[in-house]
């Protein structure tokens, strides 16, 4: 009987030992894929309208759009940033920097069917451990489309409020190059209504307007700006990817002695 407590206790003890021995094996991270991150050679670019004269209020800002109004500038970028070589075929022109800056001002014929048809092809070195289908070269087509800034996508009325007061609505209406018989320019940049609230007028003359196709900026002071209280106004408009919202941040004169001047921001939905 003594015998057999004495084997149990060292069976007990044995395995007490081999288990405080035992140490657990690190894990071992899985190995890193060559692959990650990488991409078969693929050609695409983007658009940005930029002024013709970049001169800025709240300040031009750069946004990618297959639409330009046409006494702008745009550029075309290509998305590919691996090494490679570009060629970018537009009209009879080519060109070889992954960006191209363009202005067609009034050469073109413009209408709403007018567009200039611009082709990029990449080339690098295949990859064909990761893409054993890369060739090494690939090609996109695009067209780029121009309007009048009479057909900026800006035009048209927005029903909305100042930030920070959303109950408090009204309609803020933008008209690009209106027709004013009133005044020495026969066409102004853009006919402005309720910016600020109760204002409205032509701005251009001894202001200005940048129109975009998206982003107006614009500038004007009493003299062709209808609005008593109001000495200077300058701002920026920009619609909404979905082109049916709009922000307009603004700063005013709010008297025409001390000069004291406020900032407001429009959020407003189309309506028109």
């Amino acid at each position: 009987m003594l015998k057999s407590y004495y084997t149990y206790f060292l069976v007990l003890a044995m395995i007490a030992m081999f288990s405080c021995c035992k140490k657990d094996k690190p894990a071992v991270p899985p190995p890193a894929n060559p692959c990650a991150g990488q991409n078969p050679t693929t050609a695409d670019f983007y658009a940005e309208e930029e002024p013709e004269q970049p001169i800025t209020t709240d300040g031009w800002i750069p946004y990618p759009t297959d639409t330009v109004s046409g006494c702008n500038t745009w550029v075309i970028i290509a998305k590919q940033d691996t090494p490679c070589t570009y060629t970018w075929y537009i009209g009879s022109d080519v060109y070889h920097t992954k960006s191209v800056s363009l202005y067609y001002g009034t050469a073109l014929n413009l209408n709403r069917d007018t567009f200039i048809t611009v082709t990029l092809m990449v080339q690098r070195t295949p990859n064909k451990t990761c893409f054993p289908n890369d060739r090494g070269a690939d090609t996109v087509t695009k067209k780029i489309y121009y309007r009048f800034e009479s057909q900026s996508a800006t035009r048209g009325s927005y029903q909305g409020y100042l930030m920070g007061n959303p109950n408090d609505t009204f309609t803020v209406t933008l008209l690009p190059w209106t027709l004013n018989p009133n005044y020495q320019y026969p066409i102004y940049p853009l006919y402005l209504i309720n910016i600020p609230r109760g204002c409205k007028g032509w701005l251009g003359g001894n202001g200005y307007s940048e129109v975009g196709n998206k982003e107006i900026n614009f500038s004007a002071d009493q003299c062709v700006f209808d609005c008593p209280n109001t000495r200077q106004i300058s701002g920026r408009a920009m619609l909404g990817p979905d082109t049916n919202t709009i922000t307009i941040n603004y700063t005013y004169y709010v008297d025409t002695i001390n000069s004291n001047t406020a900032t407001a921001t429009f959020i407003g939905k189309r309506v028109k």
